[in-house]
């Protein structure tokens, strides 16, 4: 049951990891640990720190598991054992700073848990820039430049601005250890991951319709699987023209380093067939531009032979 809870603790972490990210600039590349601290709860490890090259997962460490793992099969191939213990050292001794210099004010705050991050981003002009960020969900944040040390907080945080910045100059050595540690490991990072980092996956597209009261069409979803890298322009369109209300956008990870993408289009009655799904990304010689027609209830349009069954299934699974 402890591995189990392990696990789906990682899992979700990762989603949240994928679903909040940074947006990564044209012409750089950025190396990002999440981590997520918490009070002693039910099932969760104390810390979780996922690393992500740009959009990959590259390693994962959570307190119950002990070390830092490889979540990359080119990441076992380029380092060493050494470089695993090194980043083992790195989490614990993030716990131990969180744990004595932190959780007192997550205590006083009746916090439970927080969220951070460390970063760092280098340019095609090999410049650089990296920081530390802790945050609570809406209560507020704090985020502290690694080279300059300097703090800026909102929310609950900016009482304890001062207390951050002390606590950043006294461990400074810790931090600059994080700091120059992030630019080197994403530096070898990136020339291990380069051909994953540039790999393209073309997306197929799969339109879905759901009848209501006398067989007329409502709702209709574009589902785009499976596509990498994750940037991608989509949208519905009604009469060739773009539609910008009444839609509901997700952008999912797959389990194979892709992304899925579902745009769900609320037409009110309107004629199903006046609507077409158009998808621009980088796979594409050309927009892909997929058309709807009017069909039975609950109705396939346009599925491939074998997404489209794994498609009905996701969404069966969906109103269970």
């Amino acid at each position: 049951m402890a591995g189990r809870n392990r696990h789906t603790a990682g899992f979700h972490f990762i989603v949240l990891s994928l679903c909040s990210a940074l947006a990564v600039c044209a012409g750089s590349h950025t190396l990002m640990s999440r981590y997520i601290y918490s009070t002693p709860l039910l099932g969760l490890p104390e810390l979780s720190v996922v690393r992500m090259l740009d959009d990959l997962q590259t390693q994962y460490y959570d307190s119950n598991l002990k070390k830092s793992v490889p979540r990359q099969l080119w990441m076992v191939d380029n380092f060493t054992d050494d470089y695993w213990v090194q980043q083992t050292k790195t989490a614990n001794a993030l716990q131990q700073l969180l744990s004595s210099k932190v959780a007192p004010f997550l205590g006083l705050l009746a916090v439970t848990y927080l969220q951070g991050l460390w970063s760092c981003t280098q340019y095609n002009n090999n410049s650089t820039i990296g920081f530390v960020k802790i945050y609570t969900g809406m209560l507020g944040e704090i985020e502290c430049d690694t080279a300059t040390m300097h703090c800026k907080a909102e929310g609950i945080f900016s009482m304890l601005q001062n207390e951050f910045q002390q606590m950043l100059t006294t461990d400074i050595t810790f931090i600059k250890s994080l700091r120059e540690g992030c630019i080197q490991n994403l530096q070898k990072t990136l020339a291990a991951g380069k051909a994953a980092l540039e790999r393209k996956v073309a997306p197929q597209v799969l339109l879905f319709q759901r009848n209501f009261t006398g067989g007329v069409p409502r709702t209709l979803l574009c589902l785009i699987t499976a596509f990498y890298p994750r940037a991608i322009n989509a949208t519905w369109l009604r009469n060739d023209e773009p539609v910008s209300d009444h839609l509901s956008v997700t952008v999912l990870p797959n389990h194979d380093a892709t992304y899925r993408m579902e745009i769900l289009i609320n037409i009110e009655g309107i004629g199903a067939n006046d609507y077409s799904c158009q998808v621009q990304h980088s796979s594409l010689s050309k927009t892909l531009i997929v058309r709807s027609e009017s069909g039975g209830s609950n109705e396939i349009i346009s599925p491939g032979p074998v997404l489209g069954l794994l498609a009905v299934l996701a969404i069966i699974a969906g109103e269970v």
